[in-house]
C-alpha cells in the first residue's frame, strides 16, 4: 500500500523531501497485537523501511478506529488515496503507555525493519 498519507516529513525537510527515495508504497510483513494486561497493549509491525512517523501514524489510527473517533472506511480511503490526508484524520499514537508512562516500551520508530 501507499503509506503517503501515515506518514510525517522530519523537521527541517522540504516537501520534495517526500518524493524522493523509494516513495511512499511499504509491503507490511505482519503486525500483531500483544495484551500487555491492566489495559495496555502493544502493537509490533513488522515492515522493512517504515516512513518518518507512518508506524505511530498507523497506530493512531487503529485507535481511533477502536475509539469510534473515525471508520475503518477513512482508513481504507487514506490507503487507497494518500493525497486526501488531513492533519485532523489521522494522529500519531501516544509515546510510552498514553499517560506519559513508558509502560510496555511505548511506539517506536524502527525505520530499518523489524517490530515498530
Amino acid at each position: 500500500h501507499d503509506f503517503a498519507a501515515f506518514a510525517n516529513l522530519p523537521r527541517g525537510t522540504s516537501p520534495a523531501y517526500g518524493a524522493c527515495g523509494s516513495g511512499s508504497v511499504r509491503r507490511v510483513a505482519a503486525v500483531r497485537v500483544v495484551d500487555e494486561g491492566d489495559g495496555y497493549a502493544r502493537i509490533e509491525v513488522l515492515l522493512k523501511g517504515a516512513l518518518y512517523k507512518m508506524v505511530r501514524n498507523v497506530v493512531g489510527a487503529l485507535v481511533d478506529v477502536g475509539a469510534g473517533k473515525v471508520t475503518g472506511d477513512t482508513i481504507k480511503q487514506l490507503l487507497a488515496e494518500p493525497s486526501l490526508r488531513s492533519r485532523r484524520s489521522v494522529k500519531a499514537a501516544p509515546i510510552g503507555g498514553g499517560d506519559g508512562s513508558r509502560r510496555g516500551g511505548g511506539v517506536d520508530d524502527h525505520s530499518g525493519g523489524g517490530a515498530g
